[in-house]
């Protein structure tokens, strides 16, 4: 979301993008079918205040759910988030809120770049009919799919994850 606001306001700076577990509405909604419940979110940020480190170890599991070799990447995740401490917990719950109000779903057709959106068909966070959706919104948009991978693929699948990248031309 952020890269996606970014490219819209660079006002053609950014020349093309990889979305990775992207989509343009987190949230579900009555016209939005391929997000997350906004009472599981809520929930997800009263848990946060509550206690955010475990809380964070079962949203770097969710990430995870479904995708092969979980286990190991799970490890090198939760790793690589407390290397230098506990992220900071009202950052979190920001972010948690803005994830619940971004809807960019007038916008993203505006975008002229060519952008790969790349998903893991097993991802959990950000459904596949999101990536698939947002792919089709973009005016030069491509999807690839990584099959086995959840939403972190760069993680769990870094060889497949390459392959894909590879496949965005070097000029726009």
């Amino acid at each position: 979301m952020v890269a996606l606001q970014w490219a819209i306001a660079s006002g053609g700076e950014v020349s093309r993008l990889i979305l990775v577990g992207a989509t343009p509405r987190f949230v579900a909604g009555p016209d939005w079918p391929h997000g997350m419940d906004h009472a599981t979110l809520r929930r997800f940020g009263d848990e946060m205040r509550v206690a955010h480190k475990l809380t964070l170890q079962r949203f770097l599991t969710l990430q995870l759910q479904g995708s092969d070799d979980a286990g190991a990447t799970l490890s090198m995740m939760r790793r690589a988030l407390f290397a230098r401490g506990e992220p900071d917990a009202s950052a979190l719950a920001q972010g948690l809120d803005l994830l619940a109000g971004i809807d960019l779903r007038d916008v993203v057709t505006r975008l002229r770049q060519p952008a790969l959106v790349i998903a893991g068909d097993r991802d959990t966070m950000t459904p596949l009919a999101a990536s698939r959706w947002l792919a089709e919104a973009l005016p030069a948009g491509n999807l690839a799919v990584i099959p086995g991978a959840g939403h972190v693929p760069f993680w769990s699948h870094p060889d497949a994850f390459m392959s894909a990248v590879s496949t965005l031309p070097d000029e726009p």
